[in-house]
């Protein structure tokens, strides 16, 4: 565990292939676990809380940004180890937990072998779930996280900000990041992803001012000024090569013109894993522009795509 601030602490990045960053929040005998995670890293998780010095009785909260398999897909399997927490999504999101088998059924048919990877997502008993708001505050062992409503990445997305430590808890709203190799790709997802909301969302995020981002894909990050800029360039970079492209050309095709489009990708053709989450990304942001020349019912999925593709 890794002390962040005070009562701010990054548990670690979970997963083999890694999946996902998580956080928690709190002191004395109250905390919050940020992004539980998938089902097949609970356990990982859960072994890092206790290995912290934490009780897991003494975890009020399991707050998940979004519904989203790797970040929300264990709450089942963890809530029944944490016998005092709730879990908290945001407004309109609670009926995915308690009833999941259509977001399960499209991550399945999406997500190819990361499903497997990452698990099974199960139903939750309705009365350990919490909706909330934009501009709600969750009160948890001497902090408040207040909720900030952040759509584009899917559409009961939130992002939390400890008003203590100016800690942003951003969830999707920005890229998927990998510092080692400063490589970012768009959290942009089949079916639901929006660019215009999305750019919306990471202004409104930057004017929060926050002291460090702390982002589940991957690990906090204090550079904030430039992780703000590197994912207005790159969506916006995305966004105008896939505004270019003929509707005919092959996907295929559209992924080698993005890969060759930024020298940080240079790495991703020689890791299979990376490339089959930019692919999968580049398809949810395409779709986004071949909807908007001719709108159609979006295909029924719930996924992230989100993986590292290295450890």
């Amino acid at each position: 565990m890794m002390r962040l601030a005070d009562g701010v602490h990054y548990l670690g990045t979970v997963g083999d292939p890694q999946v996902l960053s998580t956080y928690l929040v709190g002191q004395g005998n109250e905390f919050a676990l940020l992004e539980p995670g998938p089902s097949n890293t609970v356990e990982e998780t859960l072994y890092l809380i206790q290995s912290s010095g934490v009780p897991l009785d003494s975890v009020k909260y399991l707050v998940v940004t979004h519904v989203h398999l790797d970040h929300a897909g264990g709450a089942w399997k963890m809530i029944g180890r944490l016998p005092n927490a709730d879990v908290v999504v945001y407004k309109g999101g609670g009926k995915h937990m308690a009833d999941p088998q259509r977001l399960s059924q499209g991550a399945e048919m999406v997500l190819g072998p990361l499903y497997k990877l990452w698990g099974e997502m199960k139903a939750l008993p309705a009365d350990r779930i919490r909706e909330v708001e934009e501009g709600e505050t969750l009160s948890v062992g001497g902090h408040h996280l207040r909720v900030i409503y952040t759509p584009g990445h899917s559409p009961f997305h939130m992002s939390l900000m400890d008003l203590e430590s100016r800690s942003l808890f951003t969830g999707d709203a920005v890229g998927m990041y990998v510092g080692e190799k400063d490589t970012l790709w768009p959290a942009s997802p089949l079916p639901s992803f929006r660019y215009e909301d999305s750019m919306v969302t990471i202004g409104g995020l930057e004017s929060e001012s926050p002291r460090r981002l702390l982002i589940p894909h991957y690990e906090p990050q204090s550079d904030v000024a430039h992780l703000f800029d590197l994912n207005k360039r790159t969506y916006q970079g995305w966004h105008d090569l896939l505004d270019r492209e003929p509707p005919e050309k092959s996907l295929g095709q559209v992924v080698e013109d993005l890969l060759g489009s930024s020298a940080s990708y240079s790495w991703i053709p020689s890791d299979e894993l990376a490339r089959w989450v930019i692919t999968m990304h580049a398809t949810g942001f395409r779709q986004y522009f071949l909807d908007r020349r001719d709108p159609q019912p979006p295909p029924t999925a719930g996924l992230d795509g989100a993986g590292r593709g290295q450890a």
